[in-house]
C-alpha cells in the first residue's frame, strides 16, 4: 500500500512538473506568432508556432509530419503574424544539421533550464526540421 501511495505521488509530481515547465515556458515565449500556409486549393491554414529570429532572419521548426510543415513543402509562399503585421514570407526548409544546432542553441541561450526542462519532458526538439523565413514581396 505505501508503494502505490509513492508511486501514485511520483506520478502526481511529474505532471506538476510537466505543466509547470509548459507554463513558464510559454510565459517566458514572447516569439509566439501565428503562420498562414496553404493548401493545394489556396485554402488558407493558421497555426501558432515558436519564431526565433537568428541574424535578423526569423526561423522556425518543426516536424515533417505537421499540417503546416507539409504545406510548406508543397508551397513556400506564406505569411506569418507578429507585432499586428501580416509578413509575407518565403519558407526554406533546412535539413542542414548545422542550422538545426545553431537554432537550439539560441533557444537554449534565450530559455535556459526552463527550455532545457521542458524539451526533457516534451521532446520538443526531438525530429524538428529548422525552417527560414524570408521576406518576399506580397
Amino acid at each position: 500500500m505505501k508503494r502505490a501511495a509513492v508511486l501514485l505521488g511520483a506520478v502526481f509530481g511529474l505532471g506538476a512538473i510537466f505543466y509547470a515547465s509548459l507554463f513558464a515556458f510559454g510565459e517566458m515565449c514572447t516569439e509566439i506568432v501565428v503562420l498562414r500556409t496553404f493548401d493545394a486549393d489556396g485554402a488558407p491554414h493558421e497555426t501558432r508556432v515558436m519564431v526565433i529570429d537568428i541574424a535578423d532572419t526569423p526561423w522556425v521548426r518543426g516536424r515533417p509530419y505537421r499540417g503546416w510543415f507539409r504545406r510548406l513543402e508543397a508551397n513556400s509562399n506564406a505569411e506569418f503574424y507578429r507585432g499586428g503585421v501580416w509578413h509575407p514570407i518565403r519558407a526554406w526548409i533546412s535539413r542542414d544539421s548545422s542550422d538545426a544546432a545553431q537554432f537550439e542553441r539560441v533557444v537554449v541561450e534565450r530559455y535556459g533550464l526552463t527550455y532545457r526542462l521542458f524539451d526533457f519532458i516534451a521532446r520538443m526538439s526531438s525530429n524538428e526540421i529548422p525552417v527560414r523565413l524570408e521576406p518576399r514581396s506580397p
